[in-house]
């Protein structure tokens, strides 16, 4: 297919990745950055990982899906274009929207297939080293108990990488009520990524998140507001993302929220959580990797 991915391919001229991406922190570096939409907790996170520059496409989801599915992968959910698009169609003109009713399982595995897709060690293992290949709720258990390797594959970050690269700031200097910890400067827990002002100021946060106020209650294209300092867009609405971090049993923590949701919901410090089985319209993902 000569089409495929046209949309990213002059962008990735002299980059390695098939899915553009920036580097978070340096390699070799741990940050003490803010937590909470307080800032009052405190995480430890390791730079030098390469972060989505969007959320994951329909098009890019479902270009990788067919190649897994004649490859030997399965899935429970064929995924959906945007908000509302036909569960599994083939994409339209809306295929720049995220990607949604994808579950935590599913992600997994398109993980790893698109890491196999494109020549990279895929992540996501069995205690036993396996590659996991099937999400389907009969396996649930054995994706639940997936081993995030440090193989050079497509991953989920942390919650904590998440909140890393949402609240990362190039400032020497406080900018925009950014805050110091640890010797830099960061995005305030209050604020959507992003933004010059907390979420209180509504046009400071249209300008990087799509939420109610300005979505039209519908998924948008992925890139079209304002970017964070890293380059990366749309970290504050659009769509939720899951991440790998387990709070307990089968709940996982997902980050950003969603085109429907309130203004508070895009606070860069917010976290919320579902189950690894949940797959619904307002779910998506973007991905890491370890280069």
């Amino acid at each position: 297919n000569n089409g495929l991915f046209d949309y990213v391919r002059e962008a990735l001229e002299e980059d390695e990745d098939l899915i553009p991406m920036v580097m978070v922190g340096e390699k070799g570096v741990d940050y003490i950055i803010p937590t909470g939409t307080n800032d009052a907790g405190r995480a430890i996170v390791a730079g030098g990982y390469k972060m989505a520059v969007h959320q994951t496409t329909y098009e890019l989801w479902y270009e990788v899906r067919v190649w897994a599915e004649a490859s030997g992968y399965v899935f429970q959910n064929a995924g959906r274009e945007g908000h509302n698009g036909t569960i599994g169609a083939e994409p339209t003109e809306r295929m720049l929207e995220p990607v949604t009713t994808v579950s935590w399982r599913d992600v997994v595995v398109w993980s790893n297939a698109i890491s196999e897709m494109h020549g990279y060690e895929p992540v996501y293992r069995t205690s036993d080293g396996d590659i996991i290949t099937d999400s389907r709720h009969a396996n649930g258990s054995v994706v639940d108990a997936a081993v995030q390797t440090d193989h050079n594959g497509y991953r989920l970050p942390t919650s904590n990488e998440w909140e890393m690269a949402a609240r990362w700031k190039n400032d020497t200097e406080s900018t925009d009520g950014s805050i110091l910890v640890d010797g830099r400067y960061w995005t305030p827990g209050s604020y959507a990524s992003g933004a010059t002002a907390n979420t209180a100021d509504a046009a400071a946060t249209q300008l990087v998140a799509w939420y109610r106020d300005n979505s039209g209650w519908k998924t948008q294209p992925v890139g079209q507001l304002t970017p964070n300092h890293l380059g990366i867009y749309d970290m504050s609405g659009n769509a939720w993302e899951w991440t790998y971090t387990e709070i307990w049993g089968s709940y996982r923590v997902i980050r950003g929220a969603s085109y429907n949701n309130h203004t508070n919901s895009m606070q860069v410090g917010s976290v919320n959580i579902s189950s690894t089985g949940s797959a619904y319209y307002g779910l998506g993902f973007r991905v890491l990797r370890n280069p």
